[in-house]
């Protein structure tokens, strides 16, 4: 009996560590930031509307992650290429983001465009190699 408890403890715990993320939003002296958070809306349409971005939710706090603003060309095309809405990106995944930071309101903002060191990474997607973000 003892073992079998011991086995259904290791199992519910793997189970909850593996459901857990650490939410981050790091602050880089730099004017960027990396961001780690779930996905909780994703705006569209930026063609005609405006800006596309992901919304994630980091400690109760929004972060749009802006990869395409209307008809403005974006040297980064990859940022906005790595993206694939219901693949890798999709509402309740965890993303990681690195980006120009702003802060508009309420909502954080981290923008790609302007350095091709900037991206927005799926779930399951690594980091880039010699990321160093303290």
């Amino acid at each position: 009996m003892k073992s079998k408890i011991s086995i259904l403890l290791v199992v519910v715990l793997s189970m909850i560590s593996a459901s857990v993320f650490a939410d981050t939003l790091k602050i880089l002296d730099d004017r960027t930031a990396y961001v780690e958070g779930k996905v909780i809306e994703h705006t569209s349409g930026c063609e005609v509307d405006g800006a596309c971005s992901i919304i994630v939710q980091v400690d109760g706090q929004k972060v749009a992650l802006v990869y395409a603003e209307g008809d403005v060309e974006c040297p980064n095309t990859q940022a906005a290429s790595w993206v694939k809405w219901g693949t890798n990106v999709k509402k309740d995944t965890v993303v990681k983001a690195y980006g120009a930071y702003s802060k508009q309101g309420d909502t954080y903002r981290l923008a790609f465009c302007d350095s091709k060191d900037y991206f927005i990474l799926g779930e399951n997607d690594p980091l880039p190699d010699g990321l160093n973000i303290k």
